[in-house]
């Protein structure tokens, strides 16, 4: 069966105010939060792999530092959604691309 890439998202809980959610259905993704200081599990769905975080920030650029460091990739704000996303290679299709360059 062939994965497909899943996104990873991260959003202002609300306009100026500290707290960033973060959104995941990678468990490698949800152990590594888990772990993090500060992160807090807020939600998670029985049904599928489905986590998501809340952690506080002065700065937005400090939290998509850290969102960028969580997903090990550059983000993009998606404007329609008002949310910043990656999408989240799948370790398999990460190895293809490396042998390839």
């Amino acid at each position: 069966m062939e994965q497909h890439p899943s996104p990873l998202y991260i959003w202002q809980e609300l306009r100026g105010k500290p707290e960033w959610l973060f959104q995941t259905d990678r468990y490698e993704i949800y152990r590594m939060l888990k772990r993090r200081k500060g992160f807090r599990l807020v939600a998670y769905d029985y049904d599928c792999d489905l986590w998501v975080f809340v952690k506080s920030y002065k700065h937005p650029k400090n939290a998509r530092k850290a969102f960028e460091q969580v997903c090990g990739q550059k983000i993009i704000f998606n404007e329609s959604k008002s949310i910043y996303e990656a999408e989240n290679v799948t370790p398999q299709v990460q190895k293809e691309k490396e042998g390839n360059q």
